[in-house]
This record gives structure tokens, sequence and C-alpha cells, in this order.
């Protein structure tokens, strides 16, 4: 035998009834929250929060900087023992002109002029070389702690919210079996 249209009516009604109270509850449950830190799963920083190597970049332009010094410093000697050279001639032409082996003494000490001067200048440019690289280095060794502060503040913290997730859940749970048991073995009312 079927049920009546009231008895249908009764059971849509508690139906929607439970429906609504199960949303409700719903609602009023705590939402679980995700951990959103600096750190992607697999561990490296995201890029918004990564400070970045510049080392490589400060390198290139100082040691073009450093070529054009240096290019200009040999251009520099080359001329100052072209014009002591041109002016020892001079004098030389005033007494009387250059004779026998001074023009080859003249030429050889121009040449030794340039050559020393190659080696000064040389010297500088292999000494400001591991500058630049220097100064790269730090300014990535720098950038290097930075991330690594970062990345070990974001598992700390991620701990730390791992760990007030889990109490939290665990006194949730500890009310919830409390709650039960309780309910379980209280005396039900009306009965002696």
């Amino acid at each position: 035998m079927g049920k009546s249209p009231k008895e249908e009516l009764q059971e849509k009604m508690q139906a929607q009834i439970a429906a609504v109270y199960a949303a409700d509850e719903a609602k009023r449950r705590p939402q679980e929250i995700a951990y959103s830190g600096v750190t992607n799963d697999d561990g490296t920083l995201k890029d918004l929060y990564k400070t970045q190597y510049t080392g490589d970049k400060y390198a290139g332009i100082a040691n073009e900087a450093l070529g054009q010094n240096i290019k200009g410093a040999r251009n520099t000697a080359a001329q100052q023992t072209m014009g002591a050279q041109a002016n020892a001639r001079s004098q030389l032409a005033q007494r009387g002109g250059v004779q026998g082996g001074m023009a080859s003494r003249l030429a050889q000490t121009g040449q030794q002029q340039q050559m020393l001067a190659n080696q000064n200048i040389t010297s500088d440019q292999i000494k400001g070389a591991g500058d630049i690289q220097q100064k790269a280095f730090d300014v990535n060794a720098g950038a290097e702690k930075a991330n690594l502060g970062l990345m070990t503040g974001d598992v700390s913290a991620k701990n730390d919210f791992s760990q007030n997730k889990y109490r939290t859940q665990m006194a949730e749970w500890a009310a919830k079996n409390v709650s039960n048991t309780q309910k379980q073995y209280a005396p039900e009312k009306g009965k002696k």
C-alpha cells in the first residue's frame, strides 16, 4: 500500500528541513585554511619573493668599463712614449743631431718605456678584473643569503601553521568524543 499524500508531504518537508540543517551546519563548520608562504611546493622560492642575482650583470658592465679604461690607458702610454721620444730627438737636434748609436738607443729606450707601461697597465687590469669578480661574488652571495633566510623563515612558519592546525583538530576531536561519551553514559531523562 502506498503512502498517503500527507505522509509524502511530511517526508518531503523533513528532507528539506534536514537539508537546511545540513547546510547551516556546513556554514558553521570551520573552513580548512591552507598554508600559503613564500615557497613553492618543491621548496623553491616563489619568483615574487626572490632576491635577484645581479652580480653577473654588474660584472659584465664593470668589465666593459674596465676594458675601455685599459684601452684609454694604453693609448695614453703610447702617446706619452712617442711624445718623450719626439722631445728627445728635438733636444738632440738642437745639440748637433742624432749621431751613431743614439738613434737605436733612443728607439730602444722608447720600446722599454712602452713595455713597462703596458706591464703596469696589464697588472692594473688583472687587479681590476679580480676586484670585479669579488664584487660580483659578494653581490650574489648576499642575494643567496637573503633567499635562504626567506626559505628558512617560511619553513618555520609552515611548521608553526601545521602545529596549530593539529592542535585545533585534536581539540575538536577531544570535544566531540567527550560530548559523545557524555551522551552515551548519561542517564536518560525520566528514568530512575
